[in-house]
């Protein structure tokens, strides 16, 4: 039985469910203008991802149909079975933003429903519960439609009472504020030290560091295993997918296929110390090293794998694909404009420029020491959403008399 003054009213009684415009290359259009929109990708579950951003291409005059506004709850309408229903609100981050068709803008009439427990409550195991039971399955993958969402069964207190939810999680909402401000600072002064390291403007060294040049295909091999006739076929691997490359990092959650079921882009083979880079959409940075435990994994063919000879280091290879001058290059070599990709002689033609070993320990030593610490925020990070998200459960019962 609810508390006093608690109701259960569907969501678009006291909302307005926007919906989002559709990817489609192949449109054509009258008066078109690009801007940055948010997809499914970027909504997490209680924060957005914002490193990747790109751009759609839609009428002018639709503009407005479109348009994100501050305080608008993103709710992601597919994804892993696990995952569906992800939300997060949206505070203008970036100016001008839209929306892709798989992610809806959830508007609240403020008076009645505060668009932080709107939120706070999606992401409870009520919400959770409540998406995935409705969502149509799929293998691993999950979908919503609108009508669901509109028809979400809404546990509202009166405005001064959710005000008073809000409030108890407000030391929570002030640490992750700082942390996140921390971890920006933090990428800024990598994002610094590269752009000094990379131009030659600083040597770590006394002795000079030697920079030269040389074509990428002569610094290292390109992994092009196929799985052949000389493979089992009850050969078992985990396979590594363009989306499982994230943030410099391989996934944790790697499909298992054997060489029977394996998709026909299965081709890399992957040893500890490769770098992968993805020739699809390179300027999206889906750069990883692979580490011990992805020796004998196998890539999808969309990566370049790439396995560093005795000139230079593993680590100096990945962190000079982020470099201004290999992005340049990347953005010269690419082709096609709606899916821009390089091919594997695109990236051996690749230039690099490249110090002796003891620099490049150096240089690694250095940026290494940032990336280690922006893992630290980034844990702090999760552990403190998730703190949060416990709070507001706890709340939540106590008060709504559930």
């Amino acid at each position: 039985m609810l508390a006093e003054g608690w109701q259960i009213k569907n969501l678009d009684a006291v909302a307005q469910i926007q919906l989002g415009a559709t990817v489609n290359s192949n449109q054509m259009l009258q008066d078109p203008i690009a801007l940055p929109y948010m997809r499914v990708a970027n909504v997490q579950d209680g924060w957005l991802d914002l490193q990747e951003i790109e751009e759609i291409s839609i009428e002018r005059a639709h503009l407005e149909r479109f348009r994100l506004r501050y305080g608008d709850v993103l709710l992601a309408l597919g994804g892993d079975a696990d995952k569906v229903g992800r939300a997060e609100i949206w505070r203008a981050q970036i100016a001008s933003c839209v929306h892709q068709n798989h992610v809806l803008a959830i508007r609240t009439q403020r008076q009645h429903l505060l668009p932080e427990y709107l939120n706070a409550l999606i992401g409870s195991s009520y919400g959770k519960t409540y998406f995935r039971r409705c969502a149509n399955q799929s293998t691993n993958l999950a979908s919503l439609n609108s009508s669901l969402v509109r028809e979400f069964p809404l546990l509202l207190p009166p405005i001064g009472e959710q005000k008073k939810i809000m409030q108890m999680l407000a030391d929570f909402d002030h640490a992750i504020d700082c942390v996140e401000r921390a971890m920006s600072n933090s990428q800024m002064q990598k994002q610094g030290w590269m752009q000094q390291i990379f131009s030659e403007q600083h040597c770590f060294s006394n002795a000079a560091a030697d920079w030269r040049s040389a074509q990428l295909g002569d610094l290292v091999a390109l992994a092009d295993s196929a799985l052949g006739t000389q493979v089992a076929e009850d050969f078992s691997f985990r396979y590594i997918e363009i989306s499982d490359v994230r943030g410099g990092f391989i996934g944790d959650e790697l499909a298992q296929y054997s060489k029977a079921n394996a998709p026909a882009r299965a081709r890399r083979m992957v040893q500890a110390g490769d770098v992968l880079l993805a020739m699809v959409r390179p300027n999206l940075k889906r750069y990883a090293r692979a580490l011990a435990v992805h020796d004998g994994c196998v890539a999808t063919s969309g990566f370049a794998v790439l396995r560093p000879k005795a000139e230079i280091s593993t680590d100096f290879l990945y962190y000079s694909l982020y470099s201004d001058m290999m992005q340049l290059q990347f953005k010269i070599s690419e082709k096609g404009s709606n899916y821009p990709q390089l091919n594997l002689e695109d990236v051996k033609n690749l230039e690099l420029r490249y110090p002796n070993r003891a620099e490049q320990e150096s240089i690694c030593n250095v940026l290494g020491l940032l990336e280690r610490r922006i893992g630290l925020e980034q844990r702090s990070l999760q552990t403190l959403r998730q703190q949060r998200a416990e709070m507001f459960e706890r709340v939540l019962q106590r008060v709504s008399g559930l």
